[in-house]
This record gives C-alpha cells, structure tokens and sequence, in this order.
C-alpha cells in the first residue's frame, strides 16, 4: 500500500509540474513564443 501511495504522489507532483508548464505567460507554439499583445499574423512573421 505505502508503494502505491508514493507512486500516486509521484504522479500528481509530475501532472502538477506539466500543468504548470502550460499555463506560461508567452505559450510556445511550434518552437516560437506567441505574445498576447499581437495578433496571429504579426506572432507569425516574428
């Protein structure tokens, strides 16, 4: 029982971890930033 419950706490703080990742200030899509102060054209040129 105690290995599954460290397991499932490994889990949760590696689902945490991701989720964070996410949420970013600047999302990368495709390798490149896209800022939210332009629009897709001007986020695609840069």
């Amino acid at each position: 029982m105690r290995r599954y419950a460290t397991l499932l706490l490994a889990g949760t703080i590696a689902v945490s971890a991701l989720a964070t990742a996410a949420y970013a200030e600047n999302p990368m899509v495709g390798g490149a930033a896209m800022y939210a102060n332009k629009n897709i054209v001007e986020n695609a040129v840069n």
